[in-house]
C-alpha cells in the first residue's frame, strides 16, 4: 500500500460523485495524501529530530507502517482486518478499496480515529 494522490483515488468528478459515503475530514485527509502528523512527513520541515517511530521496530513513521505494521496498533489493526476479510477483501488492502467500499470505509475511520491521537 502506498498513498495516492486524489486523481488515483478518483479520477473524474464523476467517479468521485458516485462514492457518496465518502465524507473527508481532517484525519482522512492526512491518511489518504501522507501530509500530516506522521514523523516522515514533518521531518521534510526539521520538525522532529527524527522520522522513527518508537513502536520497537525502528521503521519510519509514515501511513503505510501505521496502517500496515506497526505494533502499536495490532488491536484497532484486527477490526479493519476483519472488516475487510469479511467483506473478501484482502490485507493489505489498496487505499481504493478502503475509500470506494462503504463497509471498509467506515471501519477505516473508526481505525484512523483510534489510533490518530497517539501517532506523534
Amino acid at each position: 500500500m502506498r498513498t495516492k494522490s486524489t486523481k488515483e483515488l478518483f479520477p473524474s468528478i464523476h467517479g468521485r460523485l458516485k462514492v457518496i459515503h465518502f465524507i473527508p475530514n481532517f484525519r482522512i485527509t492526512q491518511f489518504l495524501t501522507g501530509h500530516g502528523n506522521f514523523k516522515a512527513y514533518l521531518k521534510r520541515f526539521d520538525l522532529p529530530r527524527t522520522d522513527l517511530y518508537s513502536c520497537s521496530s525502528g521503521e519510519i513513521q509514515d501511513v503505510n507502517h501505521l496502517i500496515l505494521s506497526c505494533s502499536k496498533f495490532t488491536p484497532a489493526k484486527c477490526l479493519l482486518i476483519s472488516t475487510l476479510k469479511k467483506n473478501n477483501f484482502a490485507w493489505p488492502p489498496s487505499f481504493s478499496t478502503l475509500v470506494q467500499n462503504k463497509t471498509c470505509f467506515e471501519s477505516f475511520c473508526e481505525f484512523i480515529d483510534s489510533i490518530f491521537p497517539h501517532i506523534l
